[in-house]
């Protein structure tokens, strides 16, 4: 199984250093992050893409991370180059896709879950009314 990469790297550093690192468990926060992320986003995605566009989830990211107060400054620094577009008229859909998954992967689960309750579910209670 090996690559043009791991030919490359010399053996004294995959054995000492690559291998002992995959066998770390890796702490439960961030186990805990990746789940919600695919679970969130799975959400997230049928939600928009049924009722809305790419462009519209796109767009409510951005409100939700401009209007949020709860975000911390380097929560909101991390965000900022992701919210603003080079020229918005030359943007598609699969760029809106892409930021959009860059926005909600810098989010945190308690950030995502805010995001879908005022988004996500009230929106659609008002539809139904």
């Amino acid at each position: 199984m090996e690559t043009q990469l791991t030919k490359r790297i010399p053996w004294y550093v995959i054995h000492k250093h690559i291998i002992p690192y995959t066998y770390h468990f890796q702490p439960k926060h961030l186990l805990m992050d990746i789940r919600s992320f695919n679970v969130d986003y799975s959400i997230l995605n049928d939600m928009y893409h049924t009722h809305y566009t790419s462009s519209i989830m796109y767009h409510d990211l951005q409100s939700y991370c401009r209007n949020n107060y709860t975000l911390s400054t380097n929560e909101r620094e991390q965000l900022q180059p992701h919210l603003t577009l080079d020229n918005p008229f030359t943007i598609t859909s699969q760029m809106h896709l892409r930021r959009s998954r860059r926005i909600w992967g810098r989010l945190t689960p308690l950030h995502r879950t805010e995001f879908i309750n005022k988004y996500i579910l009230e929106e659609e209670d008002e539809m139904f009314i």
